[in-house]
């Protein structure tokens, strides 16, 4: 899967999404926060049992790619995390869980 990200003179450099393992970009991580208590969330490695529970979910949302899913955001109040699917983060209160 290949996405463009623009860069600071306005140009667009092609990134290559592999099943390597994605990172959510840390200026975004600065700004995102839990949509229940408003607090900052911080990367979390999920198990491989969840990990599989939300790549199911979301495969057919991929249209024949498989999603990439590696970690999770956990809110630092009330400890829900929500997933990363293919380095987006899904910040949806139903699609939130309590254990990574």
């Amino acid at each position: 899967m290949t996405f463009g990200r623009r860069t600071g003179d306005d140009s667009v450099r092609a990134i290559r999404y592999t099943d390597a393992a994605m990172a959510v970009d840390q200026e975004l991580l600065e700004i995102l926060a839990c949509p229940i208590c408003k607090e900052a969330v911080e990367t979390v490695t999920l198990s491989e049992g969840r990990r599989t529970e939300i790549r199911d979910k979301y495969r057919e949302k991929f249209r024949g790619e498989e999603p990439v899913v590696q970690e999770g955001l956990r809110c630092r109040k009330c400890a829900r995390i929500y997933p990363v699917v293919s380095d987006i983060p899904v910040m949806l209160v139903d699609e939130a869980f309590e254990e990574a």
